[in-house]
């Protein structure tokens, strides 16, 4: 008898030093059961159709009534490429930094000039720095001042826009 209380006091010693364990299948099992209860019960209606609300700021901007500069990546983060036109082809600028401000400011300009262009938008792609875009923002600038003299109400806007490559 002095043995069988011995194995009791030795199991009562054993099952103080094991960690409880707890089992969370049933959690699991409920967790499943709502995600298939409202993937079943929500049925989604392919021709409803929902309006979208209006962007609080940034609307689109006509490329036709807008004088672009755009900056292409090239590969080599200190030199994109800088076309005064809407495209690649457009005339491509070289030189030194003061010869290239001076023909954004005199392009935009000159493209404002006698047009009802309302907009000058800087396109750069994604990969261009930033130093590189704020150069061209801060000639486009200049040369949006340049046209304007002391007249400052005309409503032209600068804008900047990012664009993903295109390969």
């Amino acid at each position: 008898m002095d043995s069988s209380i011995e194995d009791l006091r030795r199991m009562r010693r054993n099952r103080g030093n094991e960690e409880p364990k707890m089992d969370i299948t049933p959690m699991i099992d409920v967790t499943f059961l709502l995600l298939i209860f409202f993937i079943v019960a929500s049925r989604p209606d392919p021709n409803r159709i929902i309006n979208a609300p209006q962007a609080k700021f940034g609307e689109s901007i006509v490329e036709s009534n807008a004088c672009i500069i755009l900056l292409v990546d090239t590969g080599n983060p200190d030199l994109p490429d800088i076309h005064l036109g809407p495209s690649k082809a457009a005339n491509k600028l070289t030189g030194a930094e003061e010869e290239m401000e001076q023909a954004i400011i005199d392009y935009v300009s000159q493209t404002l000039d006698g047009k009802r262009i309302k907009h000058v938008l800087i396109k750069a792609e994604k990969d261009v720095r930033y130093k590189h875009v704020h150069f061209v923002y801060a000639a486009a600038g200049d040369g949006l001042r340049a046209w304007l003299g002391d007249n400052e109400s005309t409503g032209i806007m600068l804008h900047t826009a990012v664009e993903e490559k295109k390969n």
